[in-house]
């Protein structure tokens, strides 16, 4: 049965990125052999590499460089490679991996007329073609290749130990800090002035829920005059010292401490959505949360600078598009805010992406947004979600670089466009680095910078 993708390569001169390879392509399902880890997501461990190209490999991958371009180990594999493909008729049996700067005019005569996959301009984009390639010539995944075997392969070769260093190091967390937030909460003990039921508009400017007999806000009652209805009255106030109040330790207690986290995280909930709503973002349903999302031309030039983790003015688009067969696939960069109370006041910010047709319907399918995702972001790594995220939040913040929430008539919140930092007492060396995943405005003199030292580690 073919079902392994052989990966050929220089010993020791590409080990760093054919290792990468192969450990990425397992994690995607593949069954992977190279002589750096044996058998990847089979229970054969030790094959004979010959008698493996002949009848057992699927796709070849060939990694070309100067290096391998020359080696006589990887020319009799391309040698036994091709034998194999003319004589079991093979379609594009052999996939080049070109990796570095040999020209490809120069490179052996058993590949100069393969179209190659290019990693030389960005690991990650590499790996989103090859994986393109073999989706569509539908090569056969493996139950036994799974991002398990492949963790537990690293931690039999490798130890975490061997990269720590005893020197702190700071992380960038997806924890944006409220400033200010208001020192008391209030419950309006609504009365109706006539028969009925009391009800609250469903529209009102500021947040605040109906809660029994009461109307829950942080805008005090001078706040809501004339804004409750004909019929609509605010009787009296019961004011809290927010505190006190969330950790159940005031007087009247009207709720407990975990009620009263979850009525204040309704109320900061409520001041982001009309925050993002104001700012025009459409919304879209998940399955337990909402996210707002970018709709074409909504940022200029569908796009939003930022300063990026190494100090520098940057930018990230925030929608952009594919061409498929059937045409155009727009994506759509989302955020879901998530309020936190403890230990801090915050907004988790985690981000999504959805997709449409035209830049501005949504598709209906869950199924097909999955499948959209999974083809779009595989080669999207922390560093491109990190950075679009900051890009959406500076663009809410505009020039002042703060988020101003509306609590009150003359009450707001204020959230910085830049997250919280985490220090650590010690720092990890990685053995090795994904490169960076350029983006190229041809519109403008500024280049997207991925860091990836230290800071850039992106806690989701």
């Amino acid at each position: 049965m073919r079902d392994i993708l052989f990966l050929s390569h220089a010993n020791p001169d590409d080990n760093e990125f054919t290792l990468w390879l192969a450990l990425r392509l397992a994690k995607e399902g593949y069954k992977v052999w190279c002589d750096l880890t044996g058998l990847l997501g089979g229970e054969t461990t030790w094959m004979d590499i010959n008698k493996l190209i002949r009848e057992n490999t699927t796709k070849f991958v060939c990694v070309i460089s100067r290096a391998s371009n020359e080696r006589i180990g990887v020319l009799k594999e391309l040698q036994l490679a091709e034998n194999t493909a003319r004589d079991n008729n093979l379609h594009d049996f052999i996939i080049p991996a070109h990796i570095d700067d040999l020209p490809y005019r120069d490179t052996n005569p058993f590949v100069v007329m393969l179209n190659a996959i290019a990693f030389e301009k960005g690991w990650a984009k590499g790996l989103s073609n090859l994986l393109e390639k073999l989706e569509r010539d539908e090569v056969p995944t493996s139950e036994g290749a799974t991002p398990e075997i492949v963790s537990s392969w690293w931690r039999e070769h490798y130890s975490a130990e061997q990269g720590v260093l005893d020197q702190p190091e700071e992380y960038l967390s997806n924890w944006f800090p409220i400033e200010k937030i208001p020192e008391e909460i209030h419950f309006h003990v609504l009365r109706r002035i006539s028969i009925g039921k009391v009800e609250i508009p469903d529209k009102l400017p500021y947040p605040a829920f109906h809660e029994g007999e009461f109307l829950i806000s942080f805008a005090g009652a001078r706040d809501f005059e004339g804004l409750l209805g004909e019929f609509l009255r605010i009787d009296k106030t019961i004011s809290f010292k927010l505190d006190e109040f969330l950790q159940g330790t005031a007087e009247k207690r009207i709720v407990d401490r975990k009620e009263a986290r979850n009525l204040v995280f309704r109320l900061l909930r409520m001041a982001w959505e009309q925050m993002v709503k104001e700012r025009d973002l459409p919304v879209y349903d998940l399955s337990n949360a909402q996210c707002f999302y970018f709709r074409k031309g909504l940022a200029e030039k569908d796009k939003a600078f930022f300063t990026g983790v190494n100090g520098e003015r940057t930018f990230r688009n925030l929608v952009g598009y594919e061409t498929k067969q059937s045409g155009k696939r727009y994506w759509h960069f989302g955020i879901q805010a998530r309020p936190l109370t403890y230990p801090y006041f915050a907004y988790i910010i985690k981000s999504h992406v959805v997709f449409s047709d035209d830049g501005e319907n949504i598709w209906d399918s869950h199924e097909r947004m999955h499948n959209a995702r999974r083809s779009q972001c595989k080669d999207w790594y922390n560093a491109e979600w990190r950075d679009r995220t900051l890009a959406a939040m500076s663009w809410l913040a505009g020039e002042e670089g703060k988020i101003k929430l509306k609590l009150g008539n003359d009450l707001t919140v204020e959230i910085p466009n830049y997250p919280l930092l985490f220090k650590s007492p010690v720092s990890y060396i990685e053995p090795s680095k994904d490169q960076p995943h350029i983006e190229v405005d041809d519109e403008e003199d500024e280049n997207e910078i991925d860091d990836v030292q230290g800071i850039n580690r992106w806690m989701n």
